[in-house]
């Protein structure tokens, strides 16, 4: 607390920066329907050959049997999963950041007869003890929490690697999950790595894909999915789609938009 007092104090910028987020996400809202980026996120999700409806009753059953996997911030990554089960066997699924592990057992709830294999940073780096708000006081509960839920699912392998010791890895995946770091240099090499690893008709999903934002940073958000995932596409290596990250009022909104990217080769 004392910390963001001084910042506040030394810093008469944040408060305007902070006034002018909250006026932006306020205006975000006018005339904002749910219903209207509902129906283009189920036009985006059918151009995949996906069904987006589908996709939600497939989570409705999930979550009525498992509560604790349900995503307070509605991302849109679940009913990806959903959908892509109700279409596909996928022999192995590898996840790149782990964090609490509800993301993890969705996928071994949609994909039981799967190998799957979720990575992070060890425990003890200094990324993982500075980052979403795992600090001294929570991060204990965090851990035992995380490994709790996952040993309890026999489908999944838990390691704590950093993610570019995947550049060795000759390991393939029929879908792989990005949602590690979201700068520069780590998320390309992610999405470089995955599209590597990735076997013929699989796919890969890239979470937090941003087309602008005012300040970048290596963890959160950066433009570096986006023009990585471009780059590869004038390439001609990959070809790739978006779909709204959210679509709850007003986060499909053009000012506060963000994706998730489909990438196939």
């Amino acid at each position: 607390m004392l910390k963001k007092i001084a910042k506040v104090i030394l810093k008469p910028k944040f408060i305007f920066s902070r006034v002018v987020a909250k006026v932006i996400f306020a205006y975000s809202k006018v005339g904002y329907s749910e219903e209207e980026y509902s129906k283009e996120q189920a036009t985006l999700f059918s151009n995949l050959k996906l069904d987006y409806l589908d996709s939600i009753d497939k989570l409705n059953t999930i979550y009525k049997d498992y509560p604790e996997l349900i995503d307070p911030m509605t991302s849109c990554h679940h009913n990806l999963f959903a959908a892509l089960s109700q279409k596909f066997k996928l022999e192995n699924i590898l996840e790149i950041g782990t964090h609490n592990g509800t993301g993890t057992v969705l996928l071994s709830k949609l994909f039981p007869q799967s190998n799957i294999t979720t990575i992070d940073l060890p425990d003890n780096h200094p990324v993982f003890l500075t980052t979403y708000s795992r600090d001294k006081n929570n991060r204990l509960n965090f851990i035992h929490n995380r490994n709790k839920l996952l040993s309890n699912n026999s489908n999944i392998k838990f390691n704590q690697v950093d993610s570019l010791s995947l550049s060795f890895s000759e390991a393939k995946f029929d879908l792989i999950w990005v949602d590690g770091a979201h700068g520069y240099p780590v998320v390309t090499a992610d999405i470089i790595n995955s599209v590597r690893m990735l076997k013929k008709g699989g796919f890969v999903l890239c979470d937090d894909v941003f087309k602008h934002v005012k300040k970048s940073d290596e963890m959160y958000q950066s433009i570096a999915s986006y023009e990585t995932i471009k780059s590869l596409s004038n390439a001609k290596l990959i070809n790739y789609s978006l779909v709204h990250k959210r679509i709850i009022k007003p986060y499909a909104a053009p000012k506060l938009r963000k994706y998730i990217a489909v990438l196939q080769k």
